[in-house]
C-alpha cells in the first residue's frame, strides 16, 4: 500500500458526495479481485460520481491514478497525449496519433503494478485493448453493459429515497455536507423526501434541482409544488392534443 498517488482526475473530491456505501465496497471487492470492472448506467445515473468518489477514496492504495476519456478516438488521443509527459510515455512530436500513442501508453501500463485506471464514456473495442495492458486496476464507465461475458459487471441504479433527501438537503445548503437527515426539521425532510421520490432519485435530476433552489435562494418545498405543477400542465397538455387528434381522425 502507498501513502502517495500521483492523480491525475478531471475534478476534485466532491464533498456533497451521498450514499452508494455499498456500492463503493462492493466495487472495491471486485476490482481487488477481478482487477478490471464495467460500471455501467443509463446518463445522469451518476457513474462519473461515483467512480471519482472511490478514486479519492481509495486513492492510498495506488501509486498512479489516471482518467481517460474514451467518448472518440480524438479525445481518448488526447487525453493520452496529455498525459504523455507526467507518464513519459514515448510518443514522437511528429507522430501523435493513436496507432503510437495507444501502444506506448499499454507499454507504460504493463510495468506498473499499482495504478488505477478509469475509462470513460467507452463503447468500443479501444479501451478493451487498454486494460487488457499491466496488474493495476480498471474501471470502465458504459451506458450499457459491456458485451464480455467474462468482464466484471456492475450496473448503476438510482439513489433510494432517503440518499436522494441527504443529497438535497446537503446540495443546498440545509444540512452540512457531511451531516445527517435529523440536522434538517421534520418539515423539510418530509419535503426533500417527496421531491426525491418525484424525481424517481435520478442523481443528474437530483444535482439540478439543488442547484436551482440554491441559486433561486427558494425552498424544496417551493421547488416540489412547481414541479408538480409543470408536471400537471404537460399531462394536460397531452390529453388535449389527444383529443384533437381524435377529433381530426
Amino acid at each position: 500500500m502507498t501513502t502517495q498517488s500521483a492523480i491525475f482526475l478531471p475534478e476534485q473530491r466532491n464533498p456533497f458526495f451521498t450514499g452508494r456505501e455499498t456500492v463503493l465496497q462492493h466495487l472495491h471487492a471486485v476490482l481487488c479481485q477481478q482487477r478490471v470492472v464495467a460500471l455501467s448506467g443509463p446518463a445522469g445515473m451518476g457513474k462519473t460520481a461515483l467512480a471519482l468518489e472511490y478514486a479519492w477514496r481509495f486513492a492510498q492504495e495506488y501509486r498512479w491514478i489516471l482518467w481517460l476519456d474514451a467518448a472518440s478516438s480524438e479525445t481518448l488521443l488526447a487525453d493520452i497525449i496529455e498525459l504523455a509527459p507526467r507518464l513519459s510515455l514515448a510518443i514522437p512530436a511528429n507522430e501523435q496519433n493513436l496507432a503510437y500513442a495507444l501502444p506506448a501508453l499499454q507499454e507504460w501500463l504493463a510495468s506498473q503494478q499499482q495504478y488505477l485506471l478509469l475509462l470513460a464514456n467507452v463503447a468500443g473495442a479501444t479501451p478493451a485493448a487498454i486494460s487488457a495492458s499491466g496488474h493495476g486496476h480498471v474501471l470502465l464507465l458504459t451506458r450499457a453493459p459491456v458485451a464480455d461475458p467474462s468482464l466484471a459487471q456492475l450496473k448503476l441504479s438510482t439513489l433510494d429515497e432517503q440518499d436522494g433527501a441527504l443529497l438535497l438537503l446537503r446540495q443546498t445548503g440545509q444540512i452540512t455536507p457531511d451531516g445527517s437527515l435529523e440536522q434538517a426539521a421534520e418539515e423539510v425532510r418530509a419535503g426533500a423526501a417527496a421531491l426525491a421520490h418525484e424525481l424517481a432519485g435520478l442523481p443528474i435530476a437530483l444535482h439540478l434541482a439543488a442547484a436551482y433552489i440554491k441559486a433561486t435562494g427558494g425552498s424544496i418545498q417551493e421547488y416540489l409544488t412547481m414541479y408538480r405543477d409543470y408536471a400537471a400542465r404537460l399531462v394536460q397538455l397531452k390529453v388535449s392534443k389527444d383529443r384533437c387528434t381524435d377529433a381530426i381522425a
